[in-house]
């Protein structure tokens, strides 16, 4: 049974987003036929159309193993390049979430965005105090700047980033409620802001992701006493694959969690630690490892 690849689902979801905005911005200086592509990526709405896309790249030397990166910058072919082995549930996923987008909406609501970034930002500039200032973003909670950033040197929780309508990055980071529970247990200063009604995009989709992860992990292991049931959720992983070399290796096992530590232990007694205290292991395995619990428990 083939399981849904949640970072190479988000790797998807990025590159197909990069190559909205350059498309729908500058389409008009760019070759016809990389125009005829990007129209025919935008009605894919299956599996078999996103397949058929592919072989359409590479009849015409477009696909990523025609195209020279050093000398060219063709967004179409990277996200060709994404999908090189991904199975069909993984692309499936993929293929959802784009039927939610409107790809000149889109241009238009990132604009806003950053204009939205730039105001939060300014809001939450200050000297250095002891607070971290938190404030409500859609259904959950958010934090900007230098205070994301303290919660990373904190509780070693994945940064994200958000756009600056300057064009500059600006750390982010989404809080759960279990997050909020740990931050109110946690013993530092939390000061709750009220800006208003609104709701931040990030793209940045596996960072959001592991942070949220992260802060469920982290709640689970603030209780004392873990139920059986939760034990038994955490108890097995599928089968997750992990980029080597440019190659996607299969791995699995079973996670071990202490109040103070997660560990993976792999099919041969080898444990592999992901997190120690609140120091997180944040590589292409852990966060592989983070994301299988994605399809279990959704957002967080």
């Amino acid at each position: 049974m083939e399981h849904v690849n949640m970072t190479w689902v988000n790797k998807l979801r990025l590159q197909y987003l990069r190559t909205l905005e350059l498309y729908e911005e500058t389409s008009q200086r760019l070759p016809t036929s990389e125009v005829k592509a990007y129209k025919i990526l935008l009605s894919v709405k299956t599996v078999d159309d996103f397949r058929q896309w592919r072989r359409m790249m590479d009849e015409f030397g477009m696909s990523y193993v025609h195209t020279d990166y050093p000398k060219t910058l063709n967004l179409l072919s990277e996200l060709d390049d994404c999908a090189e082995g991904a199975n069909d549930t993984t692309i499936a996923a993929f293929i959802k979430w784009k039927l939610t987008i409107n790809p000149s909406e889109h241009v238009k609501v990132m604009a806003l965005n950053s204009d939205l970034v730039h105001i939060l930002r300014m809001a939450v500039k200050r000297d250095e105090d002891v607070h971290i200032y938190i404030f409500p973003c859609g259904k959950r909670w958010a934090v900007i700047g230098q205070d994301a950033d303290r919660l990373f040197g904190l509780f070693g929780w994945q940064t994200g980033y958000v756009i600056d309508n300057d064009g500059s990055a600006v750390s982010w980071m989404f809080i759960n409620h279990y997050g909020l529970e740990v931050l109110k247990h946690s013993g530092y200063s939390i000061k709750f802001m009220d800006y208003g009604e609104f709701d931040i995009i990030s793209e940045a989709f596996e960072e959001d992701i592991t942070a949220s992860l992260q802060q469920f992990v982290d709640y689970l292991r603030m209780m004392t006493n873990l139920t059986t049931e939760m034990q038994d959720f955490m108890k097995k992983l599928h089968p997750i694959s992990v980029p080597v070399n440019g190659y996607h290796e299969l791995m699995e096992g079973k996670l071990k969690m202490l109040k103070d530590g997660v560990s993976v232990i792999m099919p041969d007694g080898k444990m592999i630690p992901l997190a120690e205290g609140h120091s997180w292991r944040l590589d292409a395995v852990g966060r592989s490892c983070l994301n299988l619990f994605t399809p279990k428990i959704g957002e967080a």
